[in-house]
């Protein structure tokens, strides 16, 4: 197997997908004890955000172009020629092995001084001067355990060093610096790169009201807010000649800014019964009906309007006295978020 791919075997594009987005309400938790017993058993609907999407795919595609440059910068090997009888001034080419007027020390990373990434599971191409002929050491150095990610030495030249980053979990994307530390103990560094975190694409039915801020909107409807497992449920009952139900309307959510390269990719909604019916929910005398909708509406920007319906439940004979109303509304969130494998956005 070639460097490259064994390096895209580990690699994933992430995409949303409809089985994700079904992953993520199968792990939807269940409904408080205090809620109605109907909850959510209506069905559920999906979106994908598309900027999000895009997103993702980007940092994925930039992790593949890191390990890809490494590759190209790595110099064959060569012969051994001869030493000149004297000494020859050379100007450093990232394309060439030969040291730059500045002396020792790291010169580039994959061919560039600044803007550079490192992946687990991916290749890096250390260039500079006086790294010493013997074998050493080099390491990635920001906001690992115990401070750097040690790299596995491939090849070690004086003038080159290419490695690879190992598996890594748990550690999101941060600004890092290179450290290359020779047999006999010099030090150098390269800073102005970036790690990039192997991905993963998890469904979240926790803390949702952390990834969305909740605007809440219906006809003479009780007021409303997004919970941590994400439900928003709206209800009125009591007698029918006595209490005034609601109509549907929707609620306006937007996304939160998430720090660490994650990204919300997609939205998924279980939604309360949408059922009707010339009985009542008990199944005794009565009838159910429904007004409205549970849907998506078209993402704008960062924030996207969901749709809720009412579901009416009149028990007891129509007119009667005694007959009870409910209306009723909830539906259950989770965000499908992509991000750095093994770590959490908060």
């Amino acid at each position: 197997m070639t460097d490259r791919s064994a390096w895209q075997s580990r690699v994933a594009l992430i995409l949303v997908t409809g089985a994700c987005l079904e992953a993520s309400h199968g792990a939807a938790a269940p409904p408080s004890p205090a809620r109605s017993l109907h909850a959510v058993k209506g069905g559920s609907v999906k979106t994908a955000f598309p900027e999000g999407v895009a997103e993702a795919k980007a940092i994925v595609d930039q992790a593949r172009a890191s390990s890809v440059a490494a590759q190209a910068a790595r110099t064959p090997r060569r012969p051994p020629t001869p030493t000149p009888a004297a000494p020859v001034r050379k100007v450093f080419d990232p394309k060439t092995s030969a040291p730059s007027p500045g002396g020792n020390g790291i010169h580039a990373v994959d061919g560039v001084t600044q803007g550079y990434a490192v992946t687990p599971g991916g290749y890096v191409t250390i260039r500079g001067a006086g790294f010493g002929d013997r074998m050493a050491q080099a390491n990635v150095i920001g906001k690992f355990p115990n401070g750097a990610a040690a790299l596995r030495v491939v090849d070690w030249r004086d003038d080159e060093v290419y490695a690879l980053l190992p598996d890594i979990r748990g550690v999101v994307d941060h600004p890092i610096q290179i450290q290359v530390v020779t047999s006999d103990l010099k030090t150098y560094f390269l800073g102005g790169g970036r790690f990039i975190a192997t991905r993963e694409e998890i469904p979240w039915t926790t803390n949702v009201n952390r990834f969305l801020s909740f605007q809440g909107e219906g006809y003479g409807a009780p007021p409303a807010s997004l919970d941590g497992a994400g439900n928003v449920e709206r209800q009125v009952e009591g007698a029918c000649s006595s209490t005034h139900g609601f109509g549907s309307g929707e609620d306006t959510l937007s996304l939160v800014k998430l720090g660490g390269g994650f990204v919300v990719v997609g939205l998924a909604a279980s939604h309360g019964p949408d059922d009707t019916g010339e009985t009542a929910a008990s199944g005794g005398p009565g009838f159910r009906e429904f007004a409205g909708a549970y849907r998506w509406e078209p993402w704008t920007g960062s924030r996207i309007n969901f749709e809720w319906g009412v579901w009416k439940n009149v028990e007891g004979k129509q007119g009667s006295a005694s007959s009870s109303c409910e209306w009723f509304s909830t539906y259950q969130i989770s965000v499908v978020v992509s991000g750095p494998a093994g770590a959490s956005p908060f």
